[in-house]
């Protein structure tokens, strides 16, 4: 009854302040040269990420309290359209969110981008109890407030109104959103895919669809994320656990970035850590260990040929052990696989960083323009046995890294025309033997030898293998096995 009354009174309240933000407009007429001097804001509904029905009427009320209290402030106008993309498209700036529900307690997250450059102008999280959604709201309200009165150090501007503040921001050139076609919207296993700025949509069956960003500078790998391109593009985030706790968020925050160029796919993530590195469990460094499955981790796979079965991964410890394997049908991993790539860790006060850097050339896919990726990030807490994702995947499902059929949807993807995988491995051998006991006297003879292996990928199963004298001094020796049968 209690939480009935509650949901009657948040509901009575949302009302209001859905009256007062429509009247408001009216009430506070203004000049038109004063209107135009004002930085515009949209507010859209927050998203309930939790997907438990009991808190589908809580995004509406969030967004409510937001809109209501930006109409309070002189250097702000309210953009209010019936569509929501309309009223986004036609502000300065634009406020999304989205909350999530774990046994009574409740994270509500916000965020400001600005629309002229893409850049993202401040993030919020919000952390209590479902008992406490008034004080969170207030305290998110708050929060966005400072966020924008506040100057890139820190401190407080003398007679520097928010809009200055907004409009003074440096920018840093980053990524050309990419544009979808009708056909790809179609072909989708998920929610549509997200409107530039936004990098992840995320539907209530815990689908998520990611967009890549294309990048305008280089990007160097050195595990740091000290470029701009991870200030001004939105973070993939609210990963869901699979383990212990399945379906609710993941207790460590974790952000990822999806960029490509022309050449390379990164893959960049910044996981915090609310344990001291002393308490990491890294401790593997040989590539392609099983004993890195045991280790803290971040991983992605990526299903190029989005068949929801087949696909690749590649993972990494915060030491920069590595793993890279193939997958199929959901399963049968072989570690045998190792493409060329590069990864680096590093640290931040919060946690550990990673950036892994993909060329194409060691990745297949179709020969089309309109790329279709499956994807799944994830990340191993070891010390605490959590699992998390950023779709949502049964406990009974099995590792997921391996569930291709429950893995994200990437879009937004422009690769190189031709993929076809030509590998050229060449070598040289070269000696100078003296032997003087030899008969006729051998001294400083010279000797050598030459051979080439090559391969071609023909299709996604199938490579051609070419070889001209081959170094058998490098042809890896049968594993011996001991039989003991009555055969042996």
């Amino acid at each position: 009854m209690l939480t009935s009354l509650k949901h009657l009174h948040f509901a009575a309240v949302v009302l209001c302040l859905y009256l007062m933000t429509s009247i408001s407009p009216s009430m506070h007429a203004q000049t038109s040269n004063q209107a135009q001097s004002l930085t515009t804001v949209s507010v859209q509904p927050f998203t309930n990420v939790t997907a438990i029905d009991a808190y589908d009427w809580v995004g509406l009320g969030i967004a409510a309290t937001v809109t209501a209290s930006f109409d309070t402030l002189e250097d702000f106008r309210i953009v209010r359209s019936p569509a929501i993309a309309a009223s986004a498209s036609s502000s300065d700036l634009n406020i999304t969110g989205t909350y999530q529900v774990s046994n009574r307690n409740m994270r509500i997250t916000a965020r400001i981008t600005n629309r002229g450059s893409g850049r993202v102008q401040a993030s919020v999280i919000a952390d209590g109890t479902v008992d406490e959604l008034f004080e969170l709201q207030d305290r998110l309200v708050t929060e966005l407030h400072n966020s924008l009165r506040l100057t890139p150090d820190g401190a407080q501007p003398n007679g520097l109104s928010a809009r200055d503040n907004v409009d003074n921001q440096p920018t840093a050139p980053t990524a050309n959103p990419v544009q979808m076609d009708d056909r790809a919207l179609v072909s989708i296993d998920g929610p549509a895919p997200p409107v530039a700025p936004q990098t992840m949509s995320r539907d209530d069956a815990g689908r998520t669809t990611i967009r890549a960003v294309s990048l305008d500078n280089v990007i160097t790998v050195d595990g740091r994320l000290s470029e701009p391109v991870y200030e001004s593009v939105i973070p993939v985030s609210d990963f869901i656990q699979q383990v212990p706790n399945v379906g609710m968020p993941a207790t460590e925050q974790t952000e990822a970035w999806v960029l490509f160029d022309a050449d390379n796919i990164y893959i960049s993530a910044r996981l915090f850590d609310s344990t001291p590195e002393s308490n990491w469990i890294a401790n593997e460094m040989q590539r392609d260990s099983f004993q890195l499955i045991f280790n803290d981790s971040f991983s992605v796979a990526f299903d190029t040929y989005y068949d929801r079965r087949n696909g690749v991964g590649f993972l990494v410890n915060p030491i920069g052990g590595m793993f890279d394997l193939e997958m199929t049908d959901e399963g049968n991993p072989n570690p045998d696989w190792n493409p060329i790539w590069e990864v680096q860790t590093g640290r931040f006060e919060d946690g550990w960083t990673v950036e892994m850097q993909i060329p194409f050339k060691s990745l297949r896919y179709e020969a089309s323009t309109d790329q279709i990726w499956g994807i799944q990030l994830g990340r191993r807490t070891r010390w605490k046995n959590e699992e998390s994702y950023i779709t949502r995947i049964p406990i009974s499902a099995g590792p997921g890294l391996f569930r291709l059929s429950a893995a994200g949807t990437l879009t937004g993807l422009e690769v190189p025309g031709d993929n076809r995988t030509l590998e050229i491995k060449p070598y040289a051998i070269g000696s100078l033997a003296t032997d003087r006991l030899a008969s006729p006297t051998i001294s400083n003879q010279a000797a050598g030898d030459v051979g080439v292996d090559l391969k071609y990928g023909i299709t996604q199963n199938l490579t051609a293998d070419f070889t001209y004298n081959t170094d058998f001094a490098q042809v890896e020796v049968d594993e011996q096995q001991v039989n003991l049968t009555r055969f042996s």
